[in-house]
């Protein structure tokens, strides 16, 4: 391994993201466009991938009192902060809000699905006084592959693949023993940007606890007192990790550090694992190795099975992490860990990605909770054997056998659902 991997790989997977991924990626690239166009548009026209259609159709929106596409192009355009990233939507004001609604209200923000191969992909265009800006991201949710203005180009990524290429090749030609070897090895002196992640993503978790009462991880929290160990342990993640994720997907500007391009992994991956670390009264020092061992875990599963997937990512991959992650808070050794994942992954796989909106705080806290719950199995020497359905003789293989359930496997039900969604929708 290549000194600093490990590190390097961590820093540039992490990104600062207010609200869905797919309405913070939208609203950036409006705000891309109408930064290049000079003005607020007439017009916005926009053309995304299923993926991104799926993920943003019926999701709430920072800073509005809206849902979808739509308001967050529109809110893009108004805003024109393109420098703020997928942060974008954190600080909205009135007054901009109802320059955006206008856009919306009066008819000025179309949506079609674009036919790609890309799972990332989006294309605005913007319409004032006869000027027209065409702006394209591709490969990831920040990445501008092209800027056009009258048909004139203003910016071109000549090689608009290499962030693709790179999402999928940091780790994945390490076998899974020897990455969490090496995880395992890290020095956490190092690692404090994965602590203040965890506290990035805990504020968000008690802005949900304040606003939600009627939410998931109020009602979780009403059930907490007076639980005993491992179920203490079990319920503070999930607590925590619902209330975080309710608050992301109901709308509440609130920003929270995402991981592998996603802000609920993100969620799962820093918060599960700091609920579960406080739970069983761990030092600081190894809550940061196991943040490092359970978010190495995260984005080297995502490596093999995508940044989007039919199934719900957060259900397998930081859950794997956590799970990992526990054992090592636990004592545990590396034999342990790989069992405890074997569990997560034979046991989640196959849980629907229907969108992103608020029941995606049941999947995620649901997954954590059964991660750390796997923990405590595997301690106890049960496990999900390995040749077990999907799950192989190794974490590599069975890593292999999700990508193939996500693609070619599961195509025609992502296409299924995203159907469903678009009806009752329309």
């Amino acid at each position: 391994m290549e000194p600093n991997l490990i590190h390097d790989t961590l820093q540039q997977e992490m990104v600062l993201s207010t609200g869905c991924t797919e309405v913070g990626c939208i609203a950036f690239l409006a705000a891309v466009a109408a930064k290049e166009l000079g003005a607020i548009p007439d017009r916005i026209d926009l053309s995304v991938s299923p993926n991104i259609l799926k993920n943003g159709i019926h999701v709430r929106v920072p800073g509005t009192k809206g849902r979808g596409l739509p308001i967050a192009a529109a809110m893009g355009s108004v805003l024109q902060d393109p420098q703020a990233g997928l942060s974008i939507l954190e600080h909205v004001s009135p007054d901009q809000l109802t320059e955006a609604e206008k856009l919306v209200d009066g008819k000025k923000v179309h949506v079609a699905l674009e036919a790609t191969d890309q799972l990332i992909y989006a294309r605005a265009t913007l319409e004032k006084n006869g000027h027209t800006v065409t702006a394209t991201l591709s490969g990831n949710h920040q990445h501008i592959s092209k800027i056009t203005k009258d048909d004139q180009v203003c910016y071109l990524d000549e090689d608009d693949s290499k962030d693709a290429a790179l999402e999928n090749h940091r780790l994945r030609s390490i076998p899974g023993e020897i990455l969490i070897k090496a995880a395992l090895a890290e020095d956490p002196a190092t690692y404090d940007f994965l602590w203040d992640a965890a506290q990035i993503n805990f504020r968000a978790a008690q802005v949900g606890l304040e606003k939600n009462h009627n939410g998931l991880g109020h009602a979780l929290q009403k059930m907490q007192k007076g639980l005993p160990l491992p179920y203490a342990a079990i319920h503070q993640a999930q607590l925590w990790t619902s209330a975080a994720s309710e608050a992301r997907m109901g709308g509440l500007a609130v920003p929270v550090m995402s991981i592998s391009g996603s802000g609920n992994h993100g969620i799962a991956n820093f918060l599960g694992m700091y609920g579960a670390g406080m739970a069983l009264n761990a030092s600081r020092k190894d809550i940061i190795r196991a943040l490092i061992l359970s978010s190495v875990l995260t984005v080297y599963v995502k490596e093999y099975t995508g940044r989007v997937t039919a199934y719900c990512g957060s259900a397998l991959a930081p859950t794997s992490g956590v799970a990992a992650g526990t054992i090592l808070l636990l004592g545990g050794d590396v034999k342990t860990m790989l069992a405890a994942i074997r569990t997560v992954l034979g046991t989640y796989t196959g849980i629907l990605c229907d969108g992103a909106k608020e029941s995606c705080a049941y999947k995620v806290s649901r997954g954590v909770s059964a991660a750390v719950e796997a923990a405590f199995l595997a301690m106890e020497q049960t496990a999900v054997p390995s040749v077990n359905g999907v799950v192989g003789e190794s974490l590599e293989e069975t890593l292999e056998n999700l990508e193939k359930v996500n693609n070619p496997g599961m195509l025609e039900t992502d296409r299924m659902v995203l159907e469903i969604i678009r009806e009752r929708t329309d």
